[in-house]
């Protein structure tokens, strides 16, 4: 296990002899968030910058400091470290090397408070109320917010920019601008606190003390499992299939709750 926190530390932890395997004091403000895989561990500071150590000795690796302003999440993948930050933008790296390979700026309305990756799919929750799913491959999305929806098109490559269009454009322009209006008034009231992504869902939780489920695919929204918590949501994590969703909440002042709900 790793934690991090406004201390400025990271610590690592073995479960099983319940012990502090390493101290990590490298940032220079409070640690926002830590993300780890077989490979290596990735810590992102209010100071700032991302570092990366190599696993399994924590060797220091890179140091990302292309953010103006508090990084306040991460995720990550074999290949890519995905940033979100204050300074309304999205970065992907290269994990290996280090290097920049997308910058996403003026991604949300104000600073971005939440991300997950699913390659090619990146889900950001702002302190503009919204969620924004993008596909890095093509920067094709969605949004609950107008002024970042951007709908697919009815084919597209994953190598680049160029994609591709069919059929009444007429009704395909309609039926987007439907889809666009419904996702904005199932929208969140407050910050979108957290995200999470699989194939087939994105889930955010808000400081407007709902939960949401929307369809990856599509951005259609799915469910609203309000009533659960009394106070904003920190954090959701799930497992999801399409015949079933379960789902983990955390809530600050509260226990943590468990909860499932059949999606047909």
């Amino acid at each position: 296990m790793v934690t991090g926190g406004s201390d400025r530390r990271v610590a690592v932890w073995d479960l099983n002899e319940n012990y502090l395997v390493k101290l990590i004091q490298d940032h220079e403000d409070s640690v926002l968030c830590v993300r780890f895989d077989e490979k290596r561990l990735v810590s992102c500071s209010k100071d700032r910058t991302i570092r990366t150590y190599l696993l399994p000795d924590f060797r220091p690796s890179y140091i990302l400091d292309d953010h103006r302003a508090a990084v306040n999440a991460v995720s990550i993948s074999p290949d890519y470290i995905v940033s979100a930050s204050g300074d309304r933008s999205i970065r992907v790296w290269d994990a290996n090397t280090g290097a920049v390979l997308r910058s996403f700026e003026e991604h949300h309305g104000r600073g971005i408070a939440s991300v997950a990756f699913k390659p090619p799919y990146v889900a950001s929750g702002s302190s503009d109320n919204h969620l924004r799913l993008i596909n890095i491959s093509t920067s094709e999305g969605w949004s609950t917010s107008p002024d970042f929806d951007t709908q697919p098109s009815s084919s597209s490559t994953l190598s680049g920019l160029h994609c591709a269009t069919c059929g009444n454009p007429t009704v395909r322009n309609s039926a987007a601008a439907n889809a666009s209006q419904a996702r904005r008034l199932r929208a969140h009231e407050d910050l979108v606190r957290t995200v999470a992504l699989n194939s087939d869902f994105v889930i955010t939780g808000s400081y407007d003390h709902t939960i949401k489920v929307w369809d990856r695919k599509t951005g259609a929204f799915v469910a609203d499992l309000s009533g659960g918590h009394s106070g904003r949501i920190f954090c959701v994590g799930f497992d999801c299939s399409k015949v079933r969703f379960c789902f983990v909440t955390l809530q600050i002042h509260d226990t943590q709750r468990l909860g499932s709900v059949r999606l047909l």
